[in-house]
């Protein structure tokens, strides 16, 4: 239980200052918001936040009109609880998040008429949105206000990302070429000659490669060789331990290697020694080159098993 007076403060020392006029003379201010919070950690008590943290979080997010604080706080109380925890990092929140939402957003990804199998590719990215962010931006979840339930929110979060990847993937083409060149790149001169010949024939290999790989096992590759998240970083859109990562993005990178060598060796007609320094462009490019840009660390915990494929 957070002391009334406390909670005030707290409270009243993030508001805006208009709000902050308007919110001070209230009498029963700190009383209400310490029934806020108990009503918010209540809902989620698998999910730890410092009552600061979630004060400070209402304050930032209280409508325009401070009077609505009762009928709007206990309404969006537990959502904003969850996302400002998901805001600052804590993974058993990330996890609420999926656990409670999942299924809601899969369906209401099919009433849009986005299949299956992209659904799910669209849910991982939009996870990797909310909770790590794009580039340098922060994560999207911070920008949840509490104006509308957070399930809706998310939802629209979803279709937007659904858009988006629809838009990505009638550029597969490109898309494919900017990830080989992401994991291997050429700048040795023997190899850049090499690239000058068969770019063609090298392009069309890695593509058959990579549509061997399932549409996780894509996303996977996608996360750590073009977006740069770390294992632990997908390990938490996973709710998984980031040696379950490491060892999948292991196996990725040697079915990726093993059809893409494949193909090349079914393709290609040339002599011994320009095969030979193909397969080197494979082997000492694609092959190494994805295991320094995929792996991590050496793990230091033990692997807790959960989700792994």
């Amino acid at each position: 239980m957070v002391a009334p007076d406390t909670a005030r403060k707290v409270f009243l020392q993030h508001l805006a200052p208009g709000s902050r006029d308007a919110l001070n003379p209230c009498l029963n201010l700190g009383r209400e918001l310490s029934s806020l919070w108990e009503l918010a950690r209540s809902s989620w008590p698998g999910v730890h936040l410092e009552p600061e943290e979630f004060l400070e979080h209402l304050a930032r997010r209280l409508p325009p009109s401070a009077d609505a604080l009762p009928t709007w706080g206990r309404a969006r109380a537990a959502d904003l609880y969850l996302a400002c925890a998901c805001a600052r990092g804590s993974s058993s929140a990330m996890a609420a998040v999926r656990e409670t939402h999942d299924a809601h957003l899969l369906a209401d990804l099919a009433r849009r008429g986005v299949p299956g199998s992209l659904a799910e590719d669209v849910l991982q990215k939009t996870y990797q949105n909310l909770f790590v962010g794009l580039g340098e931006g922060p994560p999207k979840i911070v920008q949840y206000s509490g104006r509308g339930p957070l399930r809706a929110w998310l939802a629209v979060v979803a279709h937007r990302q659904a858009l988006n990847l629809i838009a990505r993937q009638r550029e597969e083409t490109g898309m494919d070429l900017e990830l080989l060149e992401q994991l291997a790149p050429l700048n040795d001169p023997e190899l850049a000659h090499l690239k000058s010949h068969y770019r063609a024939e090298l392009k069309r290999a890695f593509a058959e490669a990579l549509a061997v790989l399932s549409a996780q096992e894509r996303n996977l590759l996608c996360y750590r060789g073009i977006d740069g998240l770390t294992c632990d970083e997908i390990a938490n859109l996973y709710g998984v331990h980031q040696t379950t990562v490491s060892r999948w993005l292991s196996k990725i990178c040697a079915k990726l290697y093993s059809h893409t060598r494949r193909a090349l060796t079914d393709k290609l007609h040339v002599g011994l020694p320009e095969f030979e320094s193909i397969l080197r462009l494979v082997e000492s490019q694609l092959d190494l080159s994805m295991h320094r840009l995929l792996s991590t660390e050496a793990p230091t915990h033990e692997d807790t098993g959960r989700g792994e494929g």
